[in-house]
């Protein structure tokens, strides 16, 4: 009972982190990428944040062959654009509003291998694998989908991605946040696992295993530090990682945890955060205070 409230708790903070976004969200962001000469722009990835996502994973979308870009469905507001090679690594970026206000985008890329490149040794067995970037292709084609909420259809192509290239770890990190959309905190942390044996900071797979695990009712220490990292990008995880580490009799690591998240700017849970800064100083040691 111990474990199952306090999971019910902080699912409860986390709820809209976990949610798609509304039929009512009907902004967009358009624009092009611009690379050098011979670097083909359909290699990139265009990644949306920003805190009308309510801390949702970012919205992601393939770089047409053209550069073009488009994100729809998003709820109004200011977002952060970045585009992401095949490593997950950021190589480029820009602000924007949705609704086109100020028109589209032009995000350029500098100082790019002209092929893709894999990560360390395995770089040329992963070409040879998928030398089309096939699996990127059956990637987006799942998020397309889950984007709709055909989840049966979504999981066919991220699992013909994975056929095509076993360490396809975007592929692994998009399967486990839309597990984790449905409720399916069993399967999210094990695609989450695999995909952390590859890359052990990967901040989307963190932030999976993290929720799954909260939602187990797993209140570890391997769960706080998952959910801490997380929040450098989703805020808001600070918080149920303050939750855990509390409950878990680690007063200064809430404490810690709790004053991290006032630090990020996000106003949405300031009240919560500074009853949890309080409740875990109070819970200090006298001479630690």
């Amino acid at each position: 009972m111990f474990t199952r409230a306090i999971a019910a708790a902080c699912w409860g903070m986390l709820l809209s982190c976990l949610c798609t976004v509304s039929a009512q969200s009907n902004g967009f962001i358009t624009g092009a990428v611009v690379v050098p000469e011979g670097v083909d722009p359909s290699r990139y990835n265009i990644e949306v944040l920003g805190s009308a996502l309510s801390g949702a994973p970012p919205e992601q979308v393939h770089v047409q062959p053209s550069g073009r870009f488009e994100i729809r469905g998003l709820p109004p507001g200011n977002y952060a654009v970045r585009v992401v090679d095949e490593r997950g690594v950021t190589v480029g970026g820009a602000s924007a509003t949705t609704g086109g206000m100020f028109g589209p985008l032009e995000i350029r890329v500098s100082g790019v291998a002209k092929k893709p490149v894999g990560r360390g040794s395995v770089s040329v067995q992963r070409l040879r694998a998928d030398p089309d970037g096939k699996a990127d292709r059956e990637m987006n084609n799942g998020l397309w989908y889950a984007r709709d909420k055909h989840w049966d259809k979504a999981r066919k192509h991220f699992e013909k991605a994975l056929r095509l290239d076993a360490e396809h770890v975007r592929t692994l990190a998009n399967w486990a946040a839309m597990e984790v959309q449905q409720g399916h905190m069993g399967e999210a942390e094990a695609l989450a696992r695999k995909g952390l044996a590859l890359e052990p900071k990967n901040v989307r797979l963190l932030h999976a295993l993290g929720v799954s695990l909260l939602s187990q009712g797993v209140l570890t220490e391997e769960t706080s530090t998952a959910l801490e990292a997380a929040g450098t990008e989703q805020p808001k995880l600070y918080l149920a990682a303050a939750q855990v580490a509390y409950r878990r009799g680690d007063a200064a690591k809430a404490q810690k945890l709790a004053e991290s998240y006032l630090r990020s700017g996000e106003k949405e849970h300031v009240p919560a955060a500074r009853a949890m800064a309080g409740k875990a100083f109070r819970a200090l040691p006298e001479t630690a205070q």
